[in-house]
């Protein structure tokens, strides 16, 4: 399965949960939140996030997701959530890095209002999304000619990665077949002696 989220700019991010749990064989922490709870330079609240199974069953085959440096807001987070889980390869360019969803709403004295994070947010091993983005395992940068002649090399490469994936499964799944038939072969000649 391909997922793209390339030139995605976000939204409102309350179905990652159901999203990513689709793709989740087990519960998996995907992200650490820092919201800011007090005066000092230092003080924020803590809290890991988990996204668990969810729905009648789970995708477990093979996942590429696409980015690239127009992935950002909810759509950034989404990233931030599947990488942590380890199920895809991630292919393109680095994402836009703003996850300013942890934020309020100041008034300023010239009646502007603004927008004013109060948090950050790091994927599961703790690096920091916000400003840095999400970097794909494989970069694939289209260049000047790929784009006259229309052509999707971040597509192309991410249909290339599945199919060696799908073989590479494929392979193991026949020789652990293999080695199960072996082993009772060999459990069936003990017995008969």
């Amino acid at each position: 399965m391909i997922l793209d989220i390339r030139d995605n700019r976000g939204g409102y991010g309350t179905a990652h949960n159901r999203i990513v749990g689709r793709f989740l064989p087990s519960r998996r922490k995907v992200a650490v939140s820092y919201v800011k709870s007090g005066p000092g330079h230092h003080e924020f609240r803590t809290t890991e996030v988990y996204c668990e199974p969810a729905g009648p069953w789970q995708y477990t085959k093979p996942v590429t997701l696409l980015l690239n440096a127009m992935t950002g807001s909810a759509a950034d987070l989404f990233a931030c959530y599947m990488i942590s889980t380890g199920r895809p390869v991630t292919i393109g360019s680095t994402t836009h890095g703003n996850l300013t969803g942890v934020g309020l709403y100041v008034l300023l004295s010239c009646g502007l209002i603004v927008r004013v994070s109060h948090g950050y947010v790091c994927d599961a091993n703790g690096r920091i999304i916000e400003g840095n983005g999400n970097m794909p395992q494989i970069e694939v940068a289209p260049t000047l000619s790929d784009v006259r002649e229309e052509r999707d090399t971040v597509l192309e490469r991410a249909v290339a990665e599945l199919k060696t994936r799908v073989r590479t499964e494929a392979s193991s799944t026949r020789i652990s077949r293999n080695r199960t038939g072996a082993a009772r072969a060999v459990t069936m000649v003990r017995r008969s002696r």
